[in-house]
């Protein structure tokens, strides 16, 4: 058996997961009064797949405060682990 760790895109589709999650941890930290640098949307957010999570929320969400931005990468890792148990995410047709 081969298992593959692999969420930054590469075989995996981890975008439909991760942008769910993401915008999950924005509305969560907008209802605490900390807005995105930017869109959420899809398109915006591949451009984080494969980045550490501290650049992550460092560029997404700036003047978050360090707790903000460490509680919105947990909401995230949780968000991604719920979309993997509910089978949202897949590999890319062909692998």
């Amino acid at each position: 058996m081969i298992l593959i760790f692999d969420y930054d895109g590469t075989c995996y589709e981890t975008l439909g997961i991760y942008g769910e999650a993401v915008r999950t941890a924005e509305k969560w930290a907008n209802d605490r009064g900390y807005y995105a640098s930017h869109s959420s949307e899809d398109r915006f957010l591949r451009k984080y797949l494969g980045v550490n999570a501290r650049d992550m929320w460092g560029e997404f969400m700036p003047d978050a405060p360090e707790e903000i931005r460490r509680q919105g990468s947990l909401i995230v890792q949780e968000g991604m682990l719920e979309g993997i148990r509910l089978n949202r995410g897949g590999l890319y047709e062909g692998i």
